[in-house]
């Protein structure tokens, strides 16, 4: 399994901006900011300075050691919405089998009935733990396609659609209820055509976009304001600002001022992103070590399987026994 590029990008995004804010707030409390009344001529309080006591150049024993937040990745509220779909069907965890939970409930009501439908294990039930999730993608979308379309037309669903075929037929102009009645029909999302009300030519950016745009939800609301900040490197307050909340406000008409969140809001979330990143990216560097040694391990057999191969049938070319210079002679 390969990292995913995009992924990776945002974890070197979130962990230079976690970073960079860190630094920042060393010199500038977000809680403790500063106004200044232009209109106030009363005598200012910067008259009658006290000085500074002489302090020794020693470190401070009274400052507390936070840790750093980002260092502490064992526990994490909820894993990557990538993986969501995959995880709703799939029981997946560290070094074990997945297994599909929609196919063990069908064989375990009737295992008989499983075998005679599936002979020589056609319909798989587990995959080994190094499986990349576009296979685990591959098994519901050839066995589960109208369970998992069900799904996806939850108002509240909170996970962007990952099968492919689905993605793209969205992009095509159709709806969840139209393809979870073609899917009835044909079991299958292959080759449609573009919608008849939809005049636009097909492209797969859009309908990659257009399959990722989830309902409204406060949540989700969260998720893309930090994304905002983090991608464009924007400041924490940017939520506080009055011309952002309009803005807000103005694309949802239900939408509260209350249900902005606020700056200390937005840093949790910031820094749980990062958590939830962290692990994905572990597990997916844990299959690409398991990967890279069968591909070692593989070599050296190959590399074995050959030297044993030359010992049994040497060569005269190899032994020295013939020479380009000369004719072939033993």
């Amino acid at each position: 399994m390969q990292v995913s590029p995009k992924g990776f990008q945002l974890q070197v995004r979130l962990f230079c901006y976690l970073r960079c804010r860190s630094a920042c707030d060393k010199f500038c409390s977000v809680e403790e900011e500063e106004t200044f009344d232009i209109g106030d001529v009363s005598t200012s309080s910067e008259d009658n300075i006290v000085p500074r006591q002489h302090t020794s150049d020693a470190p401070s024993k009274s400052l507390p050691l936070n840790p750093d937040p980002l260092l502490n990745t064992d526990w994490s509220q909820a894993k990557t919405s990538l993986t969501f779909n995959v995880n709703y069907f799939f029981t997946c965890k560290m070094g074990v089998e997945s297994v599909c939970n929609h196919c063990q409930k069908l064989h375990d009501n009737d295992p008989s009935a499983w075998n005679a439908s599936f002979p020589n294990n056609r319909r798989w039930i587990t995959y080994s733990s190094t499986t990349m999730t576009g296979m685990l993608q591959g098994h519901i979308k050839n066995w589960h396609l109208i369970e998992y379309i069900e799904i996806a037309s939850n108002p509240n669903r909170k996970w962007p659609i990952q099968v492919l075929n689905v993605k793209v037929a969205i992009g095509l102009g159709y709806t969840l209820d139209e393809l979870k009645e073609i899917a009835k029909m044909d079991g299958k999302l292959k080759k449609l055509p573009p919608h008849p009300t939809n005049s636009t030519t097909p492209d797969d950016a859009a309908s990659k976009k257009q399959a990722n745009i989830l309902p409204f939800s406060l949540p989700q609301l969260h998720n893309h304001l930090v994304d905002f900040i983090v991608a464009d490197d924007q400041s924490l307050n940017v939520v506080k600002c009055k011309e952002f909340e309009c803005l807000l406000l103005f694309l949802r008409e239900d939408l509260e001022d209350k249900d902005i969140p606020h700056h200390t809001k937005i840093k949790m979330d910031i820094i749980q992103a990062w958590k939830d990143y962290f692990v994905i990216l572990k597990q997916d560097l844990a299959v690409c070590i398991l990967t890279f040694i069968e591909l070692i391990l593989l070599i050296v057999s190959v590399n074995c399987v050959l030297r044993i191969q030359l010992r049994m049938f040497p060569s005269p070319l190899i032994y020295g026994l013939v020479t380009f210079d000369s004719p072939i002679s033993l």
